[in-house]
């Protein structure tokens, strides 16, 4: 207790931070097998989730008009502009703030509008608006209403099972409310019920992806819609310089196909200036391996020589920039040309 001008202050201990339901988020592997057991709605919102780092609340009240502008134009990454009403805590403190969306979660959010346009089992022909929901309840019938938080944990849910991430309690069919509590997972005890995966790990999924691939973690933050010290400061460089920040990650959930040899050399080529096919047009009229005695080539040999080609050009390049001579066994002499002295002494 402190006495400061008859104002009695007290001083209570802090205590550490204590979480109730610790968790974690799902591997890519894990993630990727989700995708092979979803369909077009499912994956539009595993992919909001994952890529987007929405909280399944803001996902819930997000419409058409908040990423029609780049969605339209094509323009990738999409950015996406949450307001502050419908961000947790209504944006107490802050003036909303923007996240980006990869090609893979446009491209499902197309089908997914597609569909509505169309209509099918689940709701009639839709017409998109701005005001339209991103992701609508297909459970509401005739009515257009955005999905709701419940409705959302109950698909994730379900995909965990499904995906074989998860493995549901085995006494399901006995679980009561009011208990008994169940002697394998506990339920209704709270504290014994909860997966280790939930919706909110998808969330964090977008944080450790992208922390990983060498974003800083403010503007993770920023894109999450979290408030840290440096909000104001992010908020201030604007919409265009988070945009050129988001695809340096190259955040992608789908595996990509491996790259051959060729592929790599020709994207180093290109990242020089300098175009491949010219470069292959050239040596061929220098080398004369268009003439016809030169025609008999294989395609494997025809292939290996043009590899050969851009790899000396690349390497080539890459000598004249940073000014360093071109090693080569005719410069210094090859190993047949070294001389021993008769009498053993050092050349």
């Amino acid at each position: 207790m402190i006495s400061r001008h008859r104002v009695w202050v007290l001083e209570l201990p802090k205590y550490p931070r204590t979480l109730r339901y610790p968790g974690h988020s799902p591997t890519l592997e894990q993630l990727q097998r989700i995708l092979a057991v979803v369909d077009s709605h499912e994956r539009v919102i595993v992919l909001l989730l994952s890529t987007g780092g929405f909280r399944e609340g803001t996902l819930c009240r997000l419409r058409y008009g908040n990423l029609k502008d780049d969605f339209e134009s094509g323009i990738i990454p999409c950015l996406v502009r949450v307001e502050p009403q419908i961000t947790k805590g209504q944006g107490w403190g802050s003036r909303g703030y923007w996240t980006f969306l990869p090609k893979e979660t446009v491209e499902a959010l197309k089908v997914s509008f597609d569909e509505r346009r169309r209509g099918n089992r689940w709701f009639r022909p839709e017409q998109i608006g701005d005001n339209n929901p991103l992701v609508r309840n297909r459970s509401s019938g005739t009515k257009v209403r955005p999905i709701t938080p419940s409705a959302i944990w109950q698909i994730i849910h379900a995909l965990y099972v499904k995906a074989g991430i998860i493995s549901p309690c085995s006494n399901q069919q006995a679980h009561q409310r009011k208990g008994p509590d169940c002697p394998e997972c506990g339920y209704p005890n709270q504290s014994r019920r909860r997966q280790s995966l939930s919706v909110h790990s998808l969330r964090w999924f977008f944080r450790t992806q992208m922390t990983s691939l060498c974003v800083g973690s403010e503007y993770v933050e920023f894109w999450m819609g979290h408030v840290n010290p440096l909000y104001n400061d992010i908020h201030s460089k604007g919409e265009e310089f988070s945009r050129q920040l988001y695809p340096k990650a190259d955040l992608t959930v789908i595996p990509k196909p491996k790259l051959t040899d060729r592929q790599i050399i020709e994207a180093f080529i290109r990242g020089r200036g300098l175009d491949p096919g010219t470069i292959l047009r050239e040596e061929v009229q220098t080398e004369g391996f268009g003439e016809p005695h030169r025609i008999e080539t294989s395609a494997q040999e025809r292939e290996q020589w043009e590899l050969r080609t851009l790899t000396e050009e690349l390497a080539e390049s890459f000598f004249k920039e940073h000014r360093i001579p071109n090693l080569s066994s005719g410069h210094y002499g090859s190993p047949g040309e070294i001389r021993t002295p008769v009498d053993g002494s050092p050349p």
